[in-house]
């Protein structure tokens, strides 16, 4: 392959990786079933952080004191970093760069 720019063949390949997270929805989404996610999204999160909450006010501080006088670390069980963990989903677009050695040029794969 050859340089655009300077017409050299001294070029060097190079993969490159981009992610990105799937967008939202689109308007006309948001305007016919909007509020029906909004109510639905409120509910779900009503109910995680409730799971949450009765866990730390009536199993993890019965646990702390038990590690503290057995003389353990305390941790939280994975369920508790599952329900704080943020679902989405990631892709990753992969594509290949040439690169001119000579002048910098850069040029996508074809």
């Amino acid at each position: 392959m050859s340089c655009k720019k300077c017409g050299s063949e001294n070029m060097v390949a190079q993969a490159v990786t981009k992610g990105y997270f799937k967008q939202g929805h689109g308007c006309l989404w948001l305007i016919f079933f909007g509020w029906l996610y909004v109510i639905a999204l409120f509910f779900k999160w009503m109910y995680k952080y409730l799971i949450i909450i009765m866990y730390y006010v009536c199993v993890a501080w019965v646990c702390a004191i038990v590690c503290a006088i057995k003389k353990k670390k305390y941790e939280n069980p994975q369920f508790i970093k599952n329900l704080f963990r943020r679902r989405g989903k990631m892709y990753n677009d992969e594509s290949t760069i040439f690169v001119c050695q000579n002048c910098g040029n850069r040029q996508n794969s074809k």
